[in-house]
């Protein structure tokens, strides 16, 4: 992810291939791990294999529900990274509103200076949510 972040398109290209092809050994020994589910689905995100990257998404969640305290938002904050990585700003700004507006890692502050988001940073409803949820820090 480091090497998407600083533009080096071609060194990161060859690590997201070596990494999903390390993941998708890790779900043959662990296929109902839903950790390697949405680090899968991210990494195929960046791939741009849209499909596959949102089925590996939903298996996390349903690994994981949403409401479940624990886990669900650390899930549902990867599958927002899918969604926002895809170009869905619409269901990626969605989900984080959800994270935002009740107990989970993501805060208003993260969002602002995570490069995972900036795919999002010129929607004006993304702006929208740092400035609601942000007065709340």
């Amino acid at each position: 992810f480091a090497r998407k972040a600083l533009h080096d398109d071609t060194g990161a290209r060859a690590a997201f291939l070596k990494a999903k092809t390390t993941l998708e050994d890790q779900l043959k020994r662990s296929p109902d791990n839903p950790d390697i589910h949405i680090q899968l689905a991210k990494v195929l995100a960046f791939l741009s294999e849209k499909d596959s990257a949102l089925a590996e998404a939903q298996r996390a969640t349903e690994l994981i529900p949403q409401s479940d305290a624990f886990g669900g938002p650390e899930i549902m904050s990867g599958v927002a990274e899918v969604y926002a990585t895809l170009g869905e700003n619409d269901r990626a700004i969605e989900i984080l509103d959800g994270l935002l507006s009740r107990p989970s890692g993501v805060t208003a502050q993260a969002l602002k200076v995570n490069p995972i988001w900036d795919p999002l940073r010129n929607d004006p409803r993304f702006q929208g949510l740092i400035d609601k949820y942000g007065a709340k820090a």
